[in-house]
């Protein structure tokens, strides 16, 4: 192919080459309008001349535009210049797995991050249909963090059907990670990219790959005929639990593998642990662990939190409160019905005696007044919490709803045809009571914390389709974009509360009757919430209201759809099998945090109430906002 640097394709400057391989040359490209470099993946001329290959590049290229997954490289554009066809990506710097692998084996813990990663991405776009076709460490980016980008979904799918292919027939692909199904031209499900996986990692393992030959054609013999060398032959300290996962991962037959990526990662997860476990000498049993200031403030706030305000209203000489139980009102506001509840810092033991799962009735006791004012009636007693009870912040105006103690079924069961891997199993969790957002974050209030230097503003003032969104009063009611997970931890500390658990945020989702999505489990249409493009952007928070809403059970709105959430914990691909039943936080550390709700452009899939998302906790993105629990 020619080289293309200097020359103009479309709206992007072409700058420098940064390579080319087999079915496209990439290149180093400066994007004016939104002031950016970006790579410009460029397809062979001759691929333009084919009208058939044009059109399935154009759906193709739809598809994998709509992918989103922290550990796929996006899709930018797409389009067709100067007679060649492009796709545009994020332009990554830092490298690929092909340098990490250094004809050395890899440290267990490491690979199993990068199988994990991996794993989870080839996951994600297996549950929606395709297949990669072309796994291997070229294709997977490494970020400035050193986590996984699978990058060039679907290209080898596209170049291989193409009408002026050299060869009627012919396979692409990289013979050194080629399944067998794959070499003999047979037709290909997810599991010949878990083959593919499997190459990778038996050359984590072993440093280097299972079959060489002198020619291509060779390799893919040996892949198709030759037994598999043991990786121990080449890795004497590989434990043999190990060992075993890789071989079942290169079964020659599909149907003796691995299913699935996340089956993968489980049992190399325990191989790993199995083995590291054996090394290690017999040991004193630990003190039992200290719990952290943070961690008792989890665990206590709802029930025992001290030092409480509450601000009651009084509509029609009756005083209701909706937020506390068992404290005397200080002050009575004369507007809106409103409860105010602040909680101080100040922390009191966990105690030993069972909660009550409600709370007790408490009456107001009688105003004490001036002898020339006239007597009112003792007040109504204080209603109980539970669901329907709301309360607003002082700090910010949020409304919040209450989410009552009790358990619910977290997670996906096989009956889900959506579900992926790392939604499952279906398990019983035990939660404390607690209050939820009632909505997302919004522009407006979010600028409340902006201006009290509590909060950094977004990365940028525009949204998906809108140059002037963050600022502009007219969506100051439109969910705050384009912050990142440590800026909706701040935010949600300055305004007195925290982001919700997984676990929280999937129950005010969805309740306790195993529900798909917040209303219930039929399928959404667009009246009834803001996803799949309908808008091509966010939308006003609770403008899906009335018999057709999308109100959870417990008066959450838009938990499905509009912006992906930010949640506190961190991702954990294998966490569920072990996750505590009460009260579960995530696993203690990783390298992403968890999503939550979908966004304005996913499908249906993605706005399921178990469904997850995943990026780096310094991500700033267009379809991102959060809200806030306490």
């Amino acid at each position: 192919m020619e080289d293309l640097t200097g020359k103009q394709l479309g709206p992007y400057q072409i700058v420098a080459s940064l390579g080319e391989g087999g079915m496209a040359a990439v290149y180093k490209a400066y994007q004016p309008t939104m002031d950016r470099h970006v790579a410009l993946k460029v397809l062979p001329r001759h691929l333009a001349n084919d009208p058939a290959f044009v059109a399935r590049f154009r759906q193709e290229a739809k598809v994998l535009a709509k992918l989103q997954h922290p550990h796929i490289l996006p899709v930018y554009d797409f389009g067709e210049a100067e007679g060649y066809i492009y796709i545009v990506m994020p332009l990554i710097s830092s490298g690929t797995l092909t340098g990490l692998l250094n004809g050395q084996p890899l440290p267990l813990p490491r690979v199993l991050t990068l199988v994990t990663q991996i794993g989870e991405a080839l996951d994600y776009a297996h549950a929606r249909g395709l297949v990669h076709r072309d796994v291997k460490p070229s294709n997977v980016l490494l970020d400035e963090s050193g986590n996984c980008l699978l990058t060039d979904f679907g290209l080898a799918k596209m170049v291989e059907g193409a009408a002026h292919l050299t060869t009627s027939g012919a396979i692409m692909g990289t013979p050194n990670y080629m399944s067998p199904e794959q070499g003999m031209g047979q037709k290909l499900d997810g599991r010949s990219d878990l083959y593919s996986l499997g190459v990778i990692l038996y050359e984590m393992v072993s440093g280097r790959v299972p079959y060489d030959a002198e020619t291509p054609m060779g390799v893919m013999i040996k892949h198709i005929n030759d037994p598999l060398p043991p990786p121990r032959t080449l890795n004497p300290n590989l434990p043999r639990q190990v060992e075993r996962v890789v071989t079942e991962t290169l079964a020659k037959d599909p149907a003796s593998r691995y299913s699935n990526a996340g089956e993968l990662v489980r049992d190399l997860q325990a191989a790993i642990s199995e083995a590291t476990t054996a090394q290690l000498p017999t040991a004193t049993p630990p003190e039992p662990p200290t719990i952290t200031r943070e961690g008792q403030r989890n665990r206590t706030w709802a029930f025992a939190a001290v030092g409480v305000v509450v601000v009651v209203a009084l509509i029609g000489g009756a005083a209701f409160l909706s937020g506390a139980f068992g404290r005397a009102p200080q002050a009575a506001t004369p507007t809106e019905a409103i409860a105010v509840v602040k909680f101080t810092d100040t922390l009191v033991p966990i105690p030993t005696t069972p909660v009550p799962t409600e709370a007790p009735t408490v009456a107001l006791p009688t105003a004490t007044l001036p002898s020339t004012a006239t007597p009112i009636p003792s007040p109504t007693p204080i209603p109980t919490l539970g669901v329907g009870s709301t309360s607003v912040s002082e700090k910010d105006g949020m409304i919040s709803v209450y989410v009552p103690k009790g358990e619910f079924t977290m997670g996906s069961t096989n009956d889900d045809k959506d579900a992926l891997a790392f939604e499952k199993p279906a398990h019983t969790v035990s939660l404390d009571a607690f209050w939820m957002d009632q909505t997302e974050v919004t522009n407006g209030i979010y600028a409340l914390c902006v201006q009290a230097g509590a909060c950094r503003a977004p990365i940028s003032a525009s949204s998906a389709a809108r140059s002037n969104y963050y600022g502009n009063p007219d969506f100051a009611h439109y969910p705050v974009v384009y912050v990142s997970w440590t800026d909706a931890k701040a935010y949600c500390e300055w305004a007195g509360r925290r982001l919700p658990t997984e676990a929280e945020w999937e129950k005010a989702a969805r309740g306790t009757d195993g529900r798909l999505y917040p209303w219930g489990s039929e399928l959404p249409g667009p009246s009834r919430t803001n996803f799949n493009s309908v808008k091509g952007d966010t939308a006003a928070v609770g403008s899906y209201l009335g018999e057709n809403g999308n109100a959870s059970f417990y008066g959450a709105l838009d938990m499905a759809g509009n912006v992906w959430e930010w949640v506190g914990d961190w991702y954990g691909g294998t966490y569920y099998p072990v996750s505590p039943a009460a009260n579960p936080q995530g696993p203690a550390s990783g390298t992403v945090r968890v999503l939550r709700g979908g966004t304005w452009n996913s499908g249906a899939a993605d706005i399921r109430a178990a469904a997850r998302f995943q990026f780096g906790p310094t991500n700033r993105q267009n379809f991102i906002g959060f809200r806030c629990a306490r």
